[in-house]
């Protein structure tokens, strides 16, 4: 009982984090980034063209800085400390804006840069929180609590800087971002997987490559029954390739013990003639070659898989070719193989397998291309309209605590 409780419990506690990040960096937002434009109109006085060229300016900064500091934090392995230094900085920023005079330069300084810092702390976040959901669904349980808290602050935010200002609406920003650094710190905390977690993916490989590779080596016992050697020969040959194939971590037959010899890797006891006890010797068969067991960059994906197969057939052959494979020693063969061959699997599917296409390949593709487009056509539309709405309504006589109602309809 206790083992799978205690997991459960860390998964409980570490969803709950999950939560309250969500609402508080959503629900903090609120009070400042849609009030960005009215700010500098009304409250530092700037022209229409000076508003429109920072919102326009923004996506086009913290976009690529977001794939740029996410690629580091990538490299470097510090998600933690790069989503902690990011978001403190970001925020920092913003408030600063309330202290700052309306300089042009400085006040365009802050907000880019608090947006550039700003960009990569939901994904950072967003990866942490679906790598830690165990079941499909986990992931939007968590995250609708950016919604929550966003659609229920709104108005609330709308109502004070209604009675008050937007630089209110900026400290508001910078009080609820504050306790939400130790939610940032403890939602990237790294968790332990659970045994059934860590077992799970080298057992679905051993179920479905060491089940194929079993059925062909009880194939070939039975074509060795029936006196047909070669076919006996291909079987088990075919069965070494498919747990390469599979790349197994380990074999997923126990093979007996064997007496080590100079010259080579001994051979499992069971493989030894029935011929007498003067013949009960291990045989050698050589194993795969050592650019195959371990690649180096002198060799490419292609390259290993082509020893790899080389090395398991010459193995499986040297094997049947030095002995009649009798009733079960075909599977106790094809396991006295599997070991290296799927070590060399292993190395060649880091070392080439699943290479991703160029950027330029998937540029050139027409359904990426219409999807690009469509997308800048939206965010040009959407940028216009988060950008000037609420000063048309300011305009028209329309109050913060309208503008708060409104924001209802743009939910993260």
């Amino acid at each position: 009982m206790a083992p799978t409780a205690a997991p459960a419990a860390a998964s409980r506690h570490e969803m709950i984090i999950a939560k309250i990040w969500y609402f508080l960096y959503s629900g903090s937002l609120v009070f400042f980034i849609p009030y960005i434009p009215l700010f500098l109109k009304r409250d530092l006085h700037w022209e229409p063209w000076r508003v429109g060229l920072i919102n326009g300016l923004r996506p086009w900064i913290s976009a690529p800085c977001s794939l740029l500091i996410c690629s580091l934090a990538d490299r470097l392995k510090c998600h933690r400390q790069m989503l902690v230094a990011c978001y403190v900085t970001s925020f920092a920023l913003r408030g600063a804006l309330a202290l700052v005079p309306s300089s042009f330069g400085a006040v365009a300084a802050l907000v880019l840069l608090g947006d550039a810092l700003a960009a990569p702390c939901p994904v950072i976040a967003d990866s942490t929180v679906v790598a830690k959901c165990s079941r499909d669904g986990d992931y939007g349980k968590q995250r609708v609590f950016a919604s929550i808290g966003w659609g229920t602050l709104s108005t609330v935010a709308g109502a004070l800087i209604s009675h008050t200002n937007v630089k209110w609406g900026m400290l508001v920003y910078v009080c609820m971002c504050v306790p939400n650094v130790a939610a940032a710190w403890l939602v990237t905390a790294p968790s332990k997987p659970t045994e059934s977690q860590s077992n799970e993916g080298g057992s679905a490989k051993e179920d479905a490559g060491g089940a194929a590779a079993d059925k062909l080596a009880a194939k070939a016992g039975a074509k060795e029954e029936t006196g047909d050697a070669a076919a006996a020969k291909n079987y088990l040959i075919s069965a070494i390739t498919e747990k390469a194939a599979a790349a197994e971590t380990d074999s997923s037959a126990d093979p007996a013990p064997a007496v080590p010899s100079s010259g080579g890797v001994a051979a499992p006891a069971a493989l030894v003639t029935d011929q007498g006890a003067a013949e009960q010797r291990p045989q050698q068969y050589s194993p795969a070659p050592r650019h195959a067991r371990h690649p180096t960059a002198s060799f490419t994906g292609a390259d290993l898989r082509a020893q790899l197969l080389a090395a398991s057939v010459h193995a499986a052959a040297q094997a049947v070719g030095d002995h009649s494979i009798t009733g079960g020693a075909a599977p106790r063969a094809a396991a006295a193989v599997s070991g290296a061959a799927a070590a060399a699997a292993d190395a060649a599917a880091a070392s080439g397998k699943g290479e991703a296409p160029g950027v330029w390949s998937l540029l050139r593709q027409p359904r990426v291309m219409t999807f690009l487009m469509r997308a800048l056509m939206i965010g040009y539309g959407l940028g216009t309209q988060q950008s000037f709405t609420f000063l048309l309504v300011q305009q028209m006589g329309g109050t913060e605590l309208l503008m708060g109602v409104m924001l209802l309809g743009m939910l993260p």
